[in-house]
């Protein structure tokens, strides 16, 4: 009997020990699992979730203090934040510093892959000298080419900058600008070809100028005997161009050389991405447009009214929402992180939509509403940057710049309405010659270096800022090395 109870008890014993094994194995699971996602126990003894930031920096290396104290770790780093309001600050010898204030919300993401330090002692290197003045001046969106013209020359000036070693092309534009005067650049989202306005009296030409292949290139406006109001790359590469013309709306096939029919009449301005097309126009409402009117109780009569579209190139144009008369409207479409954007500025009251845009059984009202907010300005500009990341408002000086991964509005005041973009995530201008920049939402601002109104350009490879200045009489591009 003694030897059967012995034997109870250890495979009793066995059974505690081994559900105390079981029990501390899944306590450690669960534990671990809360750790993972950032849950601790905070000051006040309650259970909270942490957030996650992810930190990269140019350079890497820099010290991260967050709330005054160091973290171990340098970025490019990861860092558990308690939710709530907290101030971070980059640091690194031999740089300037990098500040922000940041908001950690429970689990939830926050990356910052965008700060730049500057190197503090930077050497000035001359890479051209002219005796002539450079009449303009255009750098291409992702650093990587300089493209100017000379006073009195004939040939342009292409630099390659993506690299150390800067590489020069002479390209002739003549046979498509002639001797008209160039007052405008702008780049397709490949960098290889520009679309340039000239100004012949007071007639405005555009000629799309392909850098690859010269012989490519066209006189938009000779070639189509078009009055164009308005023109921009429909593609990234740049053989489609969309164009407004006396109110017409047209397509144009850059490597048929070919336009098409009129996509839509009465129109006063238009946005795009790659796939979709939106303007506003005065339009003719469809028994469909006025039954939707009727039942969300803002009917109009059958009378011309004017409109936000959507075209349809396959069915009647989508209708977005009617406009005043009287009122400013600027429209946008982006897409970021595979979600589309619409962003419209009504006078000064600004308002981004997320979701499936409002064509065929959609509405308006299916897209979410991210923002909505009175702007202190009147929108003249919207600009699409960063790959849909940031939609940017401008008027003269004023700039109100909404951050899409934060669904946040930054409203700031730069010192020229003549702003240009130095890299993807900063704002830069040129005053009392010095050249200045800022990060996209204001902050961080910096004075670099003394620069001509032209501003400048930090290369495809972070290492070099680049811009141009009148020294005796001279014309210099030069760089200055800005990381070792």
């Amino acid at each position: 009997m003694d030897r059967e109870r012995k034997k109870r008890i250890q495979t009793i014993k066995l059974i505690i020990t081994e559900i105390l094994m079981v029990v501390t194995v899944v306590a450690a699971v669960i534990i671990l699992t809360f750790v993972a996602m950032g849950y601790n126990v905070n000051k006040d003894g309650d259970l909270a979730q942490s957030g996650l930031l992810q930190i990269k920096s140019i350079p890497t290396g820099a010290t991260v203090a967050i709330d005054g104290g160091n973290v171990s770790a340098k970025t490019n780093t990861s860092k558990m934040l308690s939710a709530g309001e907290h101030s971070l600050k980059l640091t690194k010898d031999g740089y300037d510093s990098w500040s922000k204030d940041i908001e950690s919300k429970s689990g939830w993401l926050l990356k910052l892959d965008y700060p730049r330090l500057f190197l503090k002692n930077r050497t000035i290197e001359k890479v051209r000298e002219y005796e002539k003045n450079i009449q303009i001046i255009s750098y291409s969106m992702d650093g990587g080419q300089i493209l100017y013209k000379i006073e009195q020359e004939d040939s342009w000036v292409l630099l390659n900058i993506s690299g150390n070693d800067v590489n020069e092309t002479r390209l002739d534009f003549s046979k498509y600008i002639g001797n008209n005067t160039v007052k405008e650049i702008h780049w397709n989202k490949n960098n290889d070809k520009v679309l340039i306005r000239t100004k012949n009296g007071d007639k405005n030409e555009w000629v799309l100028i392909n850098l690859r292949s010269l012989d490519s290139s066209i006189n938009v406006t000779k070639e189509f005997n078009l009055e164009i109001a308005k023109i921009d790359f429909l593609t990234d590469s740049g053989d489609r161009l969309i164009v407004l013309e006396s109110g017409d709306l047209r397509i144009i096939s850059v490597n048929d050389k070919t336009v098409s029919q009129v996509l839509a009449k009465n129109v006063e301005d238009f946005a795009h991405d790659e796939e979709n097309i939106m303007y506003v126009g005065a339009i003719t409402p469809t028994t469909k447009i006025l039954d939707r009117l009727r039942d969300k109780g803002e009917y109009s009569a059958d009378r011309l009214m004017r409109a936000i579209m959507f075209y349809s190139d396959n069915a009647d144009d989508v209708f977005v929402m009617e406009t005043g008369l009287g009122t400013s409207i600027k429209i946008a479409l982006s897409n970021y992180l595979g979600k589309d954007y619409l962003t419209i500025a009504e006078n000064n009251n600004l308002k981004i939509y997320r979701g499936i845009y409002p064509k065929g059984n959609e509405n308006l009202s299916d897209m979410e509403q991210v923002l909505e907010g009175e702007l202190k300005i009147t929108p003249n500009e919207l600009k699409v940057w960063t790959d849909g990341e940031l939609i940017m408002a401008k008027n003269g000086k004023d700039i109100a710049m909404f951050d899409a991964e934060l669904a946040k509005l930054s409203e700031y005041e730069v010192e020229s309405e003549n702003i240009f973009f130095p890299e993807k995530y900063m704002v830069g201008v040129v005053a009392d010659s010095k050249l200045i920049i800022r990060d996209f939402d204001g902050e961080n601002r910096r004075e670099l270096t003394t620069a001509e109104g032209s501003g400048g350009v930090i290369s495809k490879n972070d290492r070099w800022l680049y811009y141009s200045l009148v020294v005796e009489g001279k014309t210099n591009i030069f760089r200055e090395n800005i990381l070792e």
